[in-house]
């Protein structure tokens, strides 16, 4: 895996801005790009980081510090569509809504994977009118009842074309050594409500 070079900002002063009408960087689209910009002691800190995404926007700032390989991020999404956003920045395709996001997190590494690895901090969802795509749970508690009717036998699958709409899902991450735990996950529907827990490890790109 190909090292992450910082060479570039040990001994760096700058102070600058950088305005940009739309920009793609991979495939995240972004407009109306608004940073301030400051480096030294080779730390470079972009405060504020504004833009306008997939019909929302992003508030916070940024910060790497080339002595010691650590990234900082703070940031908050408001409004947002998250079904293009995961797509074009994660390629997952397993969650529709509009909502916020929050994220301030922390991190040290020299590769992608150990910095993945290396996350911490606290992260926030809330989102509505949407859906958890790949599971119906209406459609299982229906076939549960007729199963306990006698009528016929339980089946379920996760299925891409399946989905659990909702009109409120809310969760929030505490964050170490790259593994996510949520223990406060609320889903709510005309149908069903929902608790739950779980974890997600970044790291190793598992679900629990």
């Amino acid at each position: 895996e190909a090292k992450i070079d910082l060479s570039a900002l040990k001994g760096l002063n700058l102070k600058g801005a950088i305005k940009i009408g739309r920009l793609q960087a991979h495939r995240l689209k972004l407009s109306g790009l608004d940073m301030q910009l400051a480096a030294a002691d080779n730390r470079l800190q972009v405060a504020p980081l504004r833009a306008n995404l997939y019909g929302g926007s992003l508030d916070g700032t940024f910060a790497v510090n080339a002595g010691n390989n650590e990234f900082s991020l703070r940031q908050n999404l408001r409004g947002i569509d998250i079904s293009p956003l995961l797509k074009d920045l994660a390629d997952k395709d397993i969650l529709e809504g509009h909502g916020n996001v929050s994220l301030d997190v922390t991190t040290r590494g020299d590769t992608v994977a150990a910095l993945k690895r290396g996350l911490a901090g606290k992260a926030a969802l809330d989102l509505h009118d949407g859906a958890i795509k790949g599971v119906n749970v209406a459609k299982l508690l229906r076939s549960a009842k007729t199963m306990f009717s006698g009528k016929q036998a339980v089946s379920g699958s996760t299925d891409t074309a399946e989905k659990t709409d909702f009109s409120g899902l809310t969760a929030s991450f505490n964050i170490n050594q790259g593994i996510a735990r949520n223990n406060d996950l609320s889903l709510k529907s005309p149908i069903v409500r929902l608790a739950g827990e779980g974890e997600i490890d970044i790291g190793k790109d598992r679900l629990d």
